[in-house]
Formats: C-alpha cells, structure tokens, sequence
C-alpha cells in the first residue's frame, strides 16, 4: 500500500514539475508566457508516467549515467510516440507536430527531445526520485493518503472536462465552411475559440493542434 501512495505521489509530482518544464520551455521558444497541457489544472501526466516508469524500473542503474541516459532517452521517446498515435486515434486530433524538425518520425517524435527526455531521466533516476522518495517517507501515512485521494478526484474530474472541451471543439469545426484548405487554420481557430475561454486554452497550449480533415 505504501509504495503504491510512493508511486501515486511521484506521478503527481513529476507531472507538476513537468508542466513547469513545458511552459517555461515553450514560453521562451514563443518569447511569451504559454499554457501546456492538455489538461486545465497544471499538471503534463507524461512526464509523470515516464518518470515513475524510470524510477521503479531502473533506479538500481542509477549510478551508471550514460546507460540511464540511453534507457531514458529510448523509454521516453516510446511513451512520448504512444501518446501521441493514442491521442490521435481517441479524439481524432493531432496534438503536437515536429515535423518542421530533423530526424522526426511521423511528426511525433525527434530527435532533438529525446535527447532532453534523456538528460532529464538521468537527472530523475540518480538523484531527483532517491529524494523525493525519502521526503515521501517522512509524511503520515493517512495524511498522504487523504492528500492523494483528492488529487486523484481533480484528476478524474479534470480529464473529463479537457475530454468534453476537445469533443466541443470537433463539434464547432464541423461548422466551418468545408472549402477550406487548411486543417484548423488560424482563422477556423478563431472561429473556435470565440465562445469559450476554455477552447482558447486549448488552441494556445498546442499551436499545432489539428482536427483531421473529415471524409
């Protein structure tokens, strides 16, 4: 039970840390301050399923650097592609697209975040996860778990708007005049994010956000 609230809390915790990481990576690539993620509350549920997959699964490799760079980087880049084919294929849209960058595979993953995905496992397994391990062990058991229970509930609650947002969405892009060329160009996404401050949301995190196009 305790090392499934261990784990519960890392994935929380990894994926706070890893909405800090997306924003202030993307912020500073678009020179202004830039939401990520899809869900609402500030949290990028990747980063925390690839961190704890790392952390259990590697953490006795933790003193080897360049082997949990590789895993890292490989293990990383199959959740990331996964991810992207499943949220594809689930809600019909393209979340993000790299295919302006080299060694690109179908525009889900590259090269060039697979190496950041590396460097960052590393830093996780060998000396971020041993930390917050030891931090989790020093809070009451029941404590944690009331604090866990309600994360989760958010969670659940929050998955189910950001899913309903997106099928909102789809719904309002079937309006668009069909003789447009571009799949969700900037003008059908204004269109979109007219009514609603959550579809704004959306549309701003992910600029490559795209609806396939409808037979």
């Amino acid at each position: 039970m305790r090392l499934i609230q261990e784990a519960v809390s890392l994935f929380f915790i990894y994926s706070f840390l890893g909405w800090i990481i997306e924003i202030t990576y993307v912020s500073i690539l678009n020179r202004k301050f830039t939401d990520r993620g899809f869900l609402i509350e500030p949290i990028c549920p990747i980063y925390g399923v690839s961190c704890i997959f790392l952390t259990y699964l590697f953490s006795n490799l933790k003193n080897h650097y360049i082997l949990v760079f590789l895993i890292s980087t490989i293990v990383c880049t199959i959740i990331e592609y996964i991810t992207g084919y499943v949220l594809e294929k689930v809600f019909k849209t393209k979340w993000w697209d790299y295919s302006r960058f080299k060694f690109n595979i179908n525009g889900r993953i590259c090269l060039r975040n697979s190496i950041l995905f590396g460097v960052l496992g590393t830093i996780v397994v060998s000396f971020v996860s041993p930390y917050f391990q030891t931090l989790l062990e020093g809070i009451p058991h029941n404590i944690l778990l009331i604090i866990l229970i309600f994360l989760s509930v958010v969670f659940v609650l929050d998955f189910t708007l950001s899913s309903i947002i997106v099928h909102k969405i789809k719904v309002r892009a079937k309006d668009i005049p069909r003789n447009n060329k571009k799949e969700l160009n900037e003008q059908v996404k204004e269109y979109i994010i007219k009514d609603s401050i959550l579809y704004k949301r959306v549309i701003r995190a992910f600029p490559d956000f795209k609806i396939f196009k409808r037979k």
